[in-house]
């Protein structure tokens, strides 16, 4: 080949060359230069002035319109003709007691702008859902947006709050609590972090466990249930029946065991409180700081029915042996004294038990008697078997009472 062609042809393969890396190039489909935009954002008041929120701008480039389109959780707001977004997915704790956030710019091009902020925390204050003034100036014309996202505190604080009510436990078998949780952050998720903890006192329980029931996915996490209505937690435990007994019956005697204040669980039913359960676990808002959760609930082991019973009637065949044993009462009379009182016994036993179901109390002698536990039982029993013959004679007008007031509304 002549070499004035050749010449020719390889100026020819240049050129096209060149055009092709000019129309691939990004430069070349940017339709605005970096330089003409400035993205400031004005600080956060948070919970009504108690903390706010700086931001402070570190960084800014160029990335694709695509990937942005692509991010699971983007929040977005028209600022004229072009887009200010938030990636939350982005924002994250640093090591600088801050937190990075990443907002983009879209102008409808293949080209984005990614404006990086560190967000700085001040005061004490709830994660939370907040609205930012963005003020975005392009070629020295100033745009302004409100955007919505998250806002985070660098203060440890609970988020959740727990209720788990009155918790009571028969003393065998497997037992089941629930607790029910209550976000104080209401327009954000809670997100778990680690699998649920649960303490017990082996001594006490054979075995403990919990777990989370009713969680939502979201976005690939598990999200708490955070309503009353749909329990959180479950623990289920089960009890040594011979110490759960011995516990109930010497209330004071153990570590776990108190007297709760009144409306606290177990207040209102005589008051006494035998153990206490501990579950924890971690959780997190999305982009928040990691926390730990815990919660240390009352347990009050309660005596079935026959149990409570036989306890009436145990202490009032003891009771009334008393006047028989002082002569007050012969040994032909004992055995009706004995059935008078063990029924007279039970009426006493249900009306103290309705008593302090109601958020009464029964005292005797200026001490409180619980009537849902086998020794105030056996006490209030040998009481009403003391009384030897009196039983008879109160039972029989008890029910000429009954008998009478039913013949006066049969009359009428």
């Amino acid at each position: 080949m002549h070499t004035y062609h050749r010449t020719r042809l390889t100026a020819g393969v240049r050129h096209l060359l060149f055009t092709v890396l000019l129309l691939a190039s990004p430069w070349r489909s940017r339709p605005l230069s970096a330089s003409e935009f400035h993205l400031e954002i004005e600080p956060v008041i948070a919970n009504g002035g108690e903390g706010r929120v700086e931001f402070h701008p570190t960084s800014t480039e160029w990335v694709t319109d695509s990937t942005i389109a692509r991010a699971p959780d983007l929040s977005c707001v028209d600022a004229g003709n072009v887009k200010v977004c938030v990636d939350q997915s982005k924002t994250a704790p640093n090591k600088w007691r801050k937190f990075d956030y990443v907002f983009y710019v879209r102008t409808g091009g293949p080209q984005a702008l990614a404006f990086k902020f560190a967000a700085d925390p001040i005061g004490k204050f709830y994660d939370q859902m907040a609205t930012a003034r963005i003020a975005l100036t392009r070629d020295q014309t100033a745009l302004t947006c409100a955007l919505q996202f998250p806002v985070y505190s660098m203060v440890v604080m609970d988020l959740l709050s727990a209720d788990t009510g009155k918790q009571t436990a028969s003393l065998q078998g497997e037992q089941l609590f629930q607790v029910a949780l209550r976000s104080l952050v209401p327009d954000l998720d809670i997100l778990l972090t680690e699998p649920v903890q649960v303490y017990c006192d082996l001594n006490l329980w054979e075995s403990c466990s919990a777990r989370f029931v009713n969680l939502r996915r979201m976005g690939g996490d598990n999200t708490l249930p955070l309503s009353p209505s749909a329990p959180a937690l479950e623990i289920r435990a089960i009890p040594r029946s011979f110490k759960a007994l011995a516990r109930s019956l010497l209330p004071f005697s153990g570590d776990g065991a108190s007297t709760p204040a009144a409306g606290d669980p177990g207040a209102g039913e005589g008051g006494t409180v035998h153990d206490h359960l501990t579950v924890a676990f971690s959780y997190k808002t999305r982009g928040g700081l990691d926390r730990v959760f815990t919660h240390r609930f009352p347990v009050r082991f309660v005596p079935g029915f026959w149990s409570l019973l036989l306890a009436v009637a145990a202490g009032v065949v003891v009771g009334s042996m008393i006047p028989l044993a002082f002569g007050k009462v012969r040994v032909k009379e004992w055995g009706k004294a004995a059935a008078a009182a063990i029924l007279l016994g039970i009426l006493v036993e249900a009306f103290a038990m309705v008593v302090v179901k109601l958020d009464s109390t029964v005292q005797i002698f200026r001490f409180k008697l619980d009537p849902f536990q086998i020794l105030p039982t056996a006490l209030l029993g040998a009481l009403v078997g003391i009384r030897g013959r009196k039983n008879a004679d109160a039972l029989d007008k008890v029910f000429r009472t009954l008998a009478a007031g039913g013949a006066n509304r049969s009359e009428g």
